[in-house]
Parts: C-alpha cells; structure tokens; sequence
C-alpha cells in the first residue's frame, strides 16, 4: 500500500504575492537574468536560450496559475518535511512571514533559502528586524531591489505589506 501525502492548503494571499510579484505574461519574455520565461515566472530553458525556441508557446492566466500553485505546493510540502534550518523555522512563522519564504523559494529555488543564514539565525532568535536587515544585503537583494524592500518589510513586521493587498 502507498502513502499518500498530506493534502497541503496554499493560503491564496501567497498565490497572490508571487502573482503580484512576478507578474503574468502569456508569451515566452526573457526574466532579468536571462531565462526564457512565461506564464507567472515559470523558467523555460537555459540563461540566454534562443526565445525562438519557444516563439509558438502561449499559456493562459488559468493554467499559469495552476501551475504557480502546483510549485508552490511542491516549496511547502519542502519546507513543511525537511529536516534543514529553514524549514524548522518555517514551520514556526507566521502567514505572513511564511509567504515570503515561499515566494524566495519560488524565485530563487527551494535550496538557496539556507544560502540566507545570517537571516535564519537571526530569525531562529526571534530578530525579525535583523532577518529583514540580513535579506537586503544579499545578491538576491542588489538583482531585486524593490521585492527585496518589501519582502523584507513584511519580514520585519509580520504583516502583509500594503503592495500586496491593492487590487491588481
């Protein structure tokens, strides 16, 4: 007999954030880094692949967001069983701060979190002012500014950053 896996509930405010984040494009665009993207960030291919490769791609918003949502499941469903630093601590924060987890998870990779660990130790004391500090200074932080601002702002606080609760 299998085991099945624990049905996991994606709040939809975190949908949103990377929705909001990431924006939605139903034609393969190249990201800030290189990458053919399309739909809500989802990477196609190898940083500075020919976008020709994929010019007769297209992808609505509903499928777009099912598949954001299937990888977000995948982050949680990391960060919720594994044994690493993050994933202790995410376990322990709230919506809010939780969010900006996956939405790392989701721009950078679920392994780069525990590249971040003057932000987890700080965040293990309960510093969240010092954890918002340690994620602007960072690569991650210096490629985007403005995410970074509010991701870290939301870090800080514990509340959803304005940006995020304005219609898009």
């Amino acid at each position: 007999m299998t085991k099945r896996k624990a049905l996991i509930r994606i709040p939809n405010a975190t949908v949103d954030l990377i929705t909001k984040e990431e924006g939605y494009r139903k034609k393969v665009y190249r990201c800030s880094e290189g990458y053919p993207t399309i739909g809500i960030g989802w990477k196609l291919g190898p940083k500075y692949a020919p976008l020709d490769n994929f010019k007769f791609m297209e992808v609505s918003k509903t499928v777009a967001r099912q598949v954001l949502k299937e990888t977000i499941t995948q982050s949680y469903r990391f960060l919720k069983e594994s044994s690493h630093q993050p994933a202790q601590l995410f376990k322990e924060l709230s919506e809010e701060r939780q969010a900006i987890f996956i939405s790392m998870a989701y721009q950078m990779g679920d392994h780069a979190l525990h590249k971040f660990t003057k932000m987890m130790n700080a965040i293990e004391k309960g510093d969240f002012i010092e954890a918002a500090n340690e994620m602007l200074d960072s690569r991650w932080a210096r490629q985007t500014p403005e995410r970074a601002q509010r991701h870290a702002e939301q870090m800080r606080t514990g509340q959803w950053h304005p940006y995020y609760l304005k219609a898009s």
